[in-house]
């Protein structure tokens, strides 16, 4: 194989212009970019997100920025297998046994696993970890997913969810819960969930980061506790857990910077993975929060930022413009960078508040949707980054449906319904300042309303993610517009989050008021029968269609720029473990990668570990790349 990469290293080598000859030296590579490797054992990743209020608490958070982090600190029982959103594998669990009424799960764990704080992990940490999200019930937490009835709804979770529960203490209803038995330790390394209806995203639901494993020793030593559960208060956050983590993962969290960074150390314990692959190949992850991204690109430039979150208004910094215009071509304008796009599952649509006049007004709402000139925004803003999204169910789940009807550019249309609402005034509008993208949206809306409807002003305010996350969670936004990432990969979370009670963008805009709508979701939910679910999303969709309690806008397209010593190379999916629902590259919900599985170019030494292991990753870089881990100089071939 050595020989083989040399032949085709030197094939490539006499096709390509003279470039300064790479060298090895102590511990660095340099790269085809002529620019030596720096911290070659550190991941440097700039991001515009941050976390949200819930920091990196699994119970608390499920935002993109936290989920950045928690992927990398925490497991679950199953997760995703490769690029495929329908498919699962063991984890954490060795395997799984589902009764035939689709009510009990049982999860065999594996054993000889150790937590970040050197205790085992067993039964009774998974059977915690649950138990400890459901019981805190954050009023837009994650247990959304597993507690109430329009979700997996695990046994007694349904009741505590109702209850007197947000950040609330209710002893009562956390000794029903716990009573309930939802959860339970069969033995040290086995533990049963009961459900009470069969779900068919249950298993989907076991991957996501609300049923991540926590170390309780961890937690009972840095949270406040109750009668109910040592470490747990229920109805309360913890406050220690939003900065600080003890996981099975890969990484271990050292240090927390608000608005600056987040540092993350490789943890030598770490089991492996299903692969047995030994601990992470990088000593550290640090991700630098840098809104503003010329600011990025400057610093992916230097080499001081090894991958940054790309805005797709900035694709032309990178890429030839003619090449993806005409032909959907990525062909890099900068030597040494690596850029990629791929299809998503991410979408952004506009959050209508209809507790405020004139937006609890349905044609108005309609006459906005009608305002918005979406292919403008796609063609400028976006430079086609992006698919105009028709209902709320995205192209790779069981509901999408690219028939359904949509709201489309049509001024005429808005001014005649603005008209007949009569509303004159002003509209305040939220949006993240770290997503230039929505900016840029909003700014289109305005220019559009000044021209169709003249007498209502729009007031766009930008706030970063905590303040605007604090006022919708209030309730104290109008409009604004925002990304949602599917945080499961099967339409009943998804439906479940715009339409239910168990959503919070359901009671923001009041649409889980809507009884019909609700058991329509529960049915397509419980049912096992694919045709009959995609049926009652279709029916589902057209109701939001007509009575517009969101408007949706477009599902965004992956764009990522590294380093090209960030390594493997050359495929979305090459960067780690790829999550398919957040493969966007640009944060997702959460991020697409784990960093255990990214190496960077550095010394002959490290192709001994990493060629042993993945022999494949070698044969996926690019020649020279090959050549350069292999510590061959290309002057020399």
């Amino acid at each position: 194989m050595l020989i083989l990469i040399i032949v085709v290293g030197a094939g490539w080598y006499v096709t390509q212009k003279p470039t300064p000859t790479p060298t090895t030296t102590g511990t660095t590579v340099t790269t085809a970019s002529g620019l030596a490797v720096p911290n070659t054992d550190t991941l440097i990743e700039e991001v515009a997100r941050e976390p949200g209020p819930g920091g990196y608490d699994p119970a608390l958070s499920w935002d993109a920025g936290a989920n950045y982090v928690m992927e990398n600190v925490y497991e679950t029982l199953v997760y995703y297998d490769g690029a495929r959103a329908d498919k699962f594998i063991p984890w954490l669990a060795q395997s799984w046994d589902v009764s035939p009424d689709g009510l009990v799960y049982t999860f065999h764990l594996r054993q000889g696993i150790m937590f970040q704080d050197g205790t085992p992990f067993n039964a009774t940490a998974v059977k915690f970890s649950i138990d400890r999200a459901i019981l805190i019930n954050h009023e837009d937490g994650p247990q959304s997913l597993i507690a109430p009835s329009e979700t997996m709804a695990i046994k007694g979770g349904p009741r505590y969810f109702v209850a007197n529960t947000v950040h609330n203490y209710n002893a009562s209803e956390a000794k029903i819960y716990l009573a309930a038995g939802g959860v339970k330790v069969i033995d040290p390394y086995t533990v049963q969930i009961t459900l009470e209806h069969p779900y068919a995203a249950a298993i989907a639901t076991m991957a996501f980061s609300v049923t991540a494993v926590v170390s309780p020793s961890f937690v009972i030593a840095n949270c406040p506790g109750s009668n109910e559960m040592p470490g747990v208060m229920p109805g309360a956050e913890c406050e220690y857990l939003r900065t600080h983590a003890a996981g099975t993962g890969p990484f271990k969290l050292t240090e927390v910077v608000p608005k600056v960074q987040t540092v993350l150390e490789r943890y030598d314990g770490y089991w492996g993975g299903p692969n047995n692959s030994g601990p992470a190949k990088l000593k550290r992850y640090n991700i630098k929060y840098v809104p503003e991204v010329g600011s990025r690109e400057l610093d992916l430039f230097a080499g001081t930022a090894d991958s940054i979150q790309l805005s797709p208004a900035n694709a032309f910094d990178f890429i030839d413009k003619s090449a993806w215009l005409n032909n959907k071509q990525i062909k890099s304008l900068k030597p040494g960078i690596r850029i990629w796009t791929a299809p998503t599952m991410q979408f952004n649509i506009f959050f209508i508040n209809p507790r405020v006049a004139p937006l609890d007004n349905a044609q108005f709402r309609q006459a906005l949707a009608y305002a918005f000139p979406y292919q403008k925004f796609f063609d400028t803003a976006l430079n086609g980054f992006a698919t105009k999204l028709n209902g709320f169910i995205p192209n790779g789940m069981l509901g999408y449906d690219p028939t359904l009807p949509a709201y489309d550019y049509n001024p005429d249309k808005a001014s005649e319904l603005f008209k007949k609402v009569g509303y004159k005034g002003t509209l305040e509008f939220i949006v993240n300042q770290a997503d230039r993208n929505l900016v840029d949206a909003t700014l289109l809306l305005k220019d559009s309303l000044q021209q169709v409807a003249p007498d209502i002003h729009l007031d766009i305010k930008e706030l970063d993610t905590a303040t605007w996350l604090t006022l919708y969670h209030n309730f104290g936004i109008q409009i604004r517009i925002g990304s949602w990432s599917p945080d499961i990969a099967d339409s009943a979370p998804v439906i479940a989050n715009f339409v239910t009670d168990a959503g919070f963008p359901a009671r923001f805009s009041k649409f889980d008021t809507n009884d019909t709508i609700t058991r329509m979701a529960l049915d397509a939910a419980a049912s096992l029968d694919p045709a009959k679910r995609a049926a009652l999303y279709r029916e589902i969709q057209l109701e939001i269609y007509r009575k517009v309690p969101y408007i949706p806008i477009y599902t965004v397209s992956a764009l990522f720029a590294e380093r090209d010593w960030v390594l493997p190379s050359d495929s979305p999916i090459g960067r780690g473990l790829f999550n398919p629902e957040y493969g966007d590259g640009d944060g997702g919900s959460r991020g697409g990668y784990h960093a255990y599985y990214v190496w960077k170019a550095d010394t002959t030494q490290q192709i001994n570990i990493d060629l042993g292991n993945n022999p494949l990753a070698l044969l996926q870089s690019t020649p020279f790349q090959a050549a350069s881990i292999l510590g061959i100089q290309r002057g020399t071939l």
